[in-house]
């Protein structure tokens, strides 16, 4: 997440995050869905930021919206498990 991608998140705060379920963790912030799967190693989101830069593995608005509303003990949890595994994490857009 680059600084101007979480000075966004961080002005959109909590108040625009509905937790849906806890596993998968399924979220949805304003209009947008995302879904990350501990389990599966995979984090799949709607938006078009994401669709243009999860390839390089940045996270947009949302997903750091998501990580900031979340306990900061648990989104450490998924962060750490992220970057520890990098490789084997997917990263991707619903499927039509």
């Amino acid at each position: 997440l680059d600084r101007g991608r979480l000075d966004r998140a961080r002005r959109m705060g909590a108040r625009e995050v509905r937790f849906v379920s806890e596993n998968p963790l399924e979220v949805r912030v304003k209009e947008y869905g995302i879904v990350v799967d501990l389990e599966g190693k995979r984090i799949v989101h709607n938006c078009e930021d994401w669709a243009k830069s999860m390839h390089q593995g940045r996270f947009c608005k949302h997903v750091g919206c998501v990580f900031l509303s979340l306990p900061a003990d648990r989104a450490r949890a998924l962060l750490q498990a992220i970057a520890t595994d990098r490789d084997a994490w997917t990263f991707g857009v619903p499927e039509a």
